[in-house]
């Protein structure tokens, strides 16, 4: 069964970042699955827009994939900041128990290789060494 890796960026009028965040998460190479949900927080800047556009090029293929599967989301709507956002992502994404789970703010990077590495843990090692 092939690992699933569920990340969440909290986001709120990140037009200038979100471009190379999504980038970061969306370019991961490896054995493994990612999920992949923006929650964001009614950004006004185009924001919401840009993660429509690439919500578009997933759906329509125009994007190479290196992983087993990409799953992505978005939310925009009101929060109450950052924990309450990831709190609203982490419930959209559903993972199951004992699941790896990240976020990454809508200003940062997943450096590469980073999910492979989450991902390897898990064929390295039992479910009580982790």
């Amino acid at each position: 069964m092939t690992t699933t890796v569920y990340i969440v960026t909290p986001s709120f009028n990140a037009v200038g970042t979100i471009d190379r965040t999504i980038m970061s998460v969306l370019s991961q190479a490896g054995d493994f699955k990612i999920r992949y949900h923006i929650q964001d927080g009614g950004s006004t800047d185009g924001t919401v827009e840009r993660i429509q556009d690439w919500q578009k090029r997933l759906r329509e293929g125009n994007f190479l994939r290196q992983c087993h599967g990409i799953r992505f989301s978005y939310a925009s709507e009101p929060d109450e900041g950052m924990y309450d956002a990831l709190v609203k992502g982490f419930s959209a994404v559903q993972a199951f128990p004992n699941s790896f789970m990240t976020w990454i703010n809508a200003d940062d990077i997943l450096i590469p290789g980073a999910v492979a590495v989450a991902a390897g843990m898990e064929r390295q090692f039992t479910p009580s060494e982790l």
